[in-house]
């Protein structure tokens, strides 16, 4: 066996052995690399900042004193969001992160609660190759039969439904429930939650899900069914965008008399009333109008109008600037 850079590399068939000590030796030496090139990186703009502003011909020393100030303004923020990130950022090393200053630790605490800098994830692999795996929730007031699917916003549900544009939204209940599809409900006891909320008529929940079946009374038995999607071939007469196969139960009809529901729901603390957060209730009539408002629109039409109505003053500028070369 052979070694390239911590690497090891069988030489009868070419298999990497890259193992956990190999993982840990480069991120080691990779995550304080990363830190100083971005530190470097950072100083030496703040530096061009300074520099273009000092030096710019035909300004007035009070319009200069202006722009460093501004400049200034500036450079303290994007240190404190350089300085707040290295926390989060060396969570993949243990060691470079005890070596972060605890001034700097204690900053991203502080501001945590803001979600300014987030640690990194990657998915190990993805799914989807051999079907897309989702979980159905189904209604009915019968235990036995006339069962109707409730319709999520944006994952796949009815086959004829294409897939909706979302990016750069990130519908999180939607998002949960492929995770959920991953495992069992007993790794995601959220799910049986949701149902449960679904039997009392929650209005906030209803408001996540595009369509209820019950909508003015609801289900008395919820059950959800686990399928694997996958695309329809081209050529496909049909005009369905996904066909499913049906892989097995994922968890039993449940009713709000069932008193395993209730015992389920207490073990994972679901029914204790939820603790209060420290917010700035100031501003909670403020949110109630902009929520009343986003709820009377499509969240992919909204999201994109703002998308849209933020690249607008872009786009006037690059039409200026071709109609100077007269394009």
């Amino acid at each position: 066996m052979r070694s390239l850079g911590g690497v090891g590399v069988d030489g009868n068939c070419g298999k990497l052995t890259f193992g956990k000590p190999e993982l840990e030796w480069f991120l080691s030496h990779f995550v304080p690399l990363a830190i100083v090139m971005g530190l470097i990186s950072l100083l030496w703009n703040v530096a061009l900042a300074y520099y273009h502003t000092l030096r710019a011909p035909g300004k007035t020393r009070l319009v200069k004193l202006g722009e460093i100030i501004q400049t200034s303004i500036v450079s303290c923020v994007v240190i404190t969001l350089f300085s707040v990130s290295l926390t989060p950022l060396t969570e993949l090393d243990r060691e470079t992160q005890n070596k972060v200053p605890l001034s700097v630790q204690e900053l991203y605490h502080r501001t945590r609660q803001y979600h300014i800098s987030n640690s990194y994830g990657l998915f190990r692999s993805m799914t989807g190759v051999g079907g897309r795996p989702e979980v159905v929730l189904e209604g009915s007031d019968r235990h036995d039969r006339d069962w109707q699917e409730f319709e999520f916003l944006y994952k796949p549900g009815d086959l004829s439904r294409s897939p909706p544009v979302v990016t750069p939204h990130q519908p999180r209940l939607d998002w949960q429930m492929w995770f959920a599809a991953l495992g069992s409900y007993n790794y995601n006891p959220w799910v049986i939650n949701l149902a449960y909320r679904l039997l009392n008529n929650s209005t906030n929940v209803n408001k996540l899900i595009k369509h209820n079946p019950f909508p003015d009374k609801p289900p008395k038995f919820i059950r959800a069914l686990k399928y694997r999607y996958h695309y329809t071939k081209f050529g496909n007469k049909t005009r369905d965008w996904w066909t499913r196969d049906s892989q097995e139960e994922y968890f039993p009809p449940l009713a709000l008399y069932q008193p395993t529901l209730k015992e389920f729901l207490d073990y994972h603390g679901y029914t204790k009333p939820l603790q209060e957060q420290h917010v700035d209730k100031s501003i909670i009539p403020y949110m109630g109008i902009i929520r009343a408002v986003v709820d009377k629109t499509d969240p992919v039409v909204f999201i994109w109008t703002l998308c849209l109505a933020a690249f607008l003053p872009h786009f006037k500028a690059l039409r200026f600037r071709f109609s100077l070369f007269g394009i």
